[in-house]
C-alpha cells in the first residue's frame, strides 16, 4: 500500500500545539458544527421524505446522502471560514507521520480486543443490515452503490467531520483523553439508530482509537484507512450472511 500524496509537511507527531496552528476553530465551533449537522439533517430529511416517502430504497439512499453531505459540508464550511489554509489541509489531509501503517494495524488490533472483550462481558452487539437497507439484493447497480457508500463514502465523510473537524476542535481546548472520549461517544451515539447499546459502545471505542490515530499521525489518512477497512470487513460479513 503506497503512502498518500503529500499535501503539506505535518507538524511534529502528537504535538497538539503544532497541530493547533493549522486549524482556526475550537471547541465552541465544533459544537456549533454539530448543531449545524442536526439542522441540515432535519431540513434535508424533510425534503427527502416529502419527495420519496418514508419507506423504500429511494428514501433510504436519499437520507444516507443527506447525512454524508451534511457531515462533510459542515466540516469543510467551518474549516474554510476559520483558517487561511486550504480546508482540506486544515482538516488533516496531509502526509501522515512515518510508521502510520503500523499504527493503523495496532489500532485495529486494539479495537478487535476491546470489541471482543465487551461482547463477552455485556453480550452480543446487534446492528441493522445496512447493506440490505441500501438495496444490495435488488440488482448489480444498487449493490455497487451500497458497497461504495458503506466502504468508501461513509468512512471518508465521517472521518472528515468526527476526527478532522470535531475532535480537532475539542483538542484545542481539552486534553487528549477528554477530546477523544467526547468525539468517540458522539460517534457511537449517532449509530444507535442502527445498533443496540453494545454495538454503539463498540463504535464509541473505535471512535476513540480513530482519534488516537489522528493524534499520533497528525493526518486523516490513517483513521480513514482503518475506518474503510473495518467497514469493508463488516460489509463482507453482512453480504456473506
Amino acid at each position: 500500500m503506497s503512502e498518500p500524496p503529500l499535501m503539506s509537511e505535518p507538524p511534529p507527531q502528537g504535538d497538539p500545539e503544532a497541530a493547533g496552528t493549522r486549524i482556526g476553530w475550537g471547541a465552541l465551533e465544533a459544537v456549533a458544527g454539530l448543531f449545524a449537522v442536526v439542522l441540515a439533517l432535519i431540513l434535508g430529511g424533510s425534503i427527502v421524505v416529502a419527495l420519496a416517502g418514508e419507506d423504500g430504497l429511494d428514501s433510504v439512499l436519499g437520507l444516507q446522502a443527506v447525512l454524508e453531505l451534511a457531515l462533510i459540508g459542515v466540516a469543510v464550511g467551518f474549516a474554510a471560514r476559520s483558517t487561511a489554509r486550504p480546508a482540506a489541509e486544515a482538516l488533516g489531509f496531509s502526509r501522515p507521520s512515518s510508521g502510520w501503517l503500523k499504527l493503523t494495524a495496532l489500532g485495529f488490533g486494539a479495537y478487535l480486543v476491546c470489541a471482543i472483550a465487551l461482547s463477552l462481558i455485556a453480550g452480543e452487539p446487534e446492528q441493522t443490515d445496512i447493506a440490505d437497507q441500501l438495496g444490495f439484493d435488488e440488482g448489480l447497480a444498487t449493490a455497487l452503490v451500497a458497497g461504495v457508500l458503506i466502504v468508501l463514502v461513509a468512512p471518508l465523510c465521517e472521518e472528515v467531520f468526527f476526527r478532522g473537524f470535531f475532535f480537532a476542535g475539542l483538542r484545542r481546548r481539552l486534553p487528549f483523553g477528554a477530546a477523544a472520549l467526547g468525539s468517540g461517544l458522539l460517534f457511537g451515539l449517532i449509530h444507535l439508530g442502527d445498533a443496540n447499546l453494545i454495538a454503539g459502545a463498540q463504535l464509541a471505542i473505535l471512535g476513540v482509537i480513530l482519534a488516537w490515530l489522528y493524534e499520533e499521525t497528525d493526518s486523516l489518512w490513517a483513521p480513514i484507512a482503518l475506518h474503510c477497512f473495518n467497514n469493508a470487513l463488516a460489509f463482507t460479513f453482512l453480504v456473506a450472511g
